[in-house]
């Protein structure tokens, strides 16, 4: 039912709640089941929260194909590693399961931080700081949907030090 109380649970309660207490907090992923129920009147199918984890993964197998061709500037490798992805049996517990939503919007958010990440570092000015503030907004909604998200700031340094500092000093490994 979409209620305000309902939200205020979802926004201060447990992910387990009522059941357990885990002391995990993933308000941005109980909202879309939420959304699911609630909204697009999922409550006795599970049809709809499984289309809604195949468009996420859609999404994510997407911004693959971007983050890619914004690493090798090449539109082959990088169709190719999405189809892979796409494709990838690993994947399918995060797609076909309900709860695997969470693994979804944290893929989401890594991919989708780091492509903001790394076309700042081509623009200057008022473009700049618009993808910074989004890379902000993308990695706080990816941390509130699963805690895995904080690997965007893993990936983040790991591009700076193999992309952006090496071309500084040539022989940075030998020195």
């Amino acid at each position: 039912e979409l209620t305000q109380q309902n939200l205020k649970l979802i926004l201060t309660e447990d992910y387990w709640w009522p059941k357990a207490v885990s002391g995990l907090y993933r308000p941005v992923t109980t909202l879309s089941y939420w959304l699911n129920y609630a909204v697009l009147g999922n409550a006795d199918s599970s049809a709809g929260y499984h289309w809604v984890n195949l468009l996420l993964h859609w999404a994510n197998a997407i911004l693959v194909y971007f983050v890619i061709l914004a690493l090798m500037g090449n539109a082959w490798p990088a169709l190719f590693v999405a189809a892979l992805f796409a494709t990838h049996p690993v994947v399918t517990e995060s797609v076909t399961n309900i709860i695997g939503r969470a693994d979804l919007f944290a893929c989401l958010a890594v991919l989708g931080g780091f492509l903001l990440y790394a076309k700042s570092t081509l623009t200057l000015g008022w473009r700049r700081v618009v993808r910074l503030a989004l890379l902000t907004v993308v990695a706080t909604l990816g941390f509130f949907a699963k805690e895995g998200a904080v690997v965007l700031l893993g990936v983040i340094v790991l591009y700076d030090f193999t992309y952006r500092l090496r071309p500084l000093r040539p022989n940075w490994f030998v020195n």
